[in-house]
């Protein structure tokens, strides 16, 4: 040891991962990358607020620094996140390995409503509304004002390859 300080270590190489419960090797928890769930139509990624926080199909190495947003009075804003997604996402990729023919596993969480989703998460259901009325209506017209998902050929790379626009192939309508 040479009695150096270390500091500034803010920056490292992210990748953005889930730990599915009771997913153990060698008696730890397994951490599984998160990358079609994110990139694909019908899914974005919330905070507990409801908001969206970054481009759910940018490349993974910038998706942490969003993360660690510190709020000073709310601590880490955007950690818990959830990927938040319809059937006709489920029904079209599976989620994580999960055939979307087979059983659903208990760590899913699913909702008739926003309001159930919120109790059973602690999303705030009227956050979750506004963000999905505004995702909804902005990828109609093929377009992310507010992170750029889809405009740029990384953000398709992962996405629906059967889609025809570059946009088409991540955005799509949440119901």
């Amino acid at each position: 040891a040479m009695g150096a300080d270390l500091a500034n270590m803010g920056e490292a190489w992210w990748v953005p991962i889930v730990q599915i419960p009771g997913d153990t090797f060698e008696g730890r928890p397994r951490s599984r990358s998160v990358r079609l769930e994110r990139t694909r139509p019908r899914s974005i990624i919330v905070n507990r607020a409801g908001k969206r926080f970054l481009n759910e199909a940018g490349e993974y190495n910038s998706m942490a620094g969003p993360f660690h947003f510190l709020d000073p009075k709310l601590g880490y804003a955007n950690d818990p996140a959830w990927i938040v997604f319809d059937s006709m996402h489920f029904k079209h990729y599976g989620f994580l390995g999960v055939d979307p023919d087979g059983p659903i596993p208990d760590w899913f969480c699913q909702s008739a409503d926003l309001d159930e989703l919120g109790e059973k998460t602690g999303i705030d259901p009227q956050g979750l509304a506004a963000t999905l009325a505004a995702w909804n209506g902005n990828v109609a017209d093929e377009h992310d004002p507010d992170f750029g998902r889809g405009a740029s050929a990384y953000d398709g790379y992962w996405g629906d390859d059967k889609a025809t626009s570059t946009a088409g192939k991540t955005l799509g309508p949440i119901d």
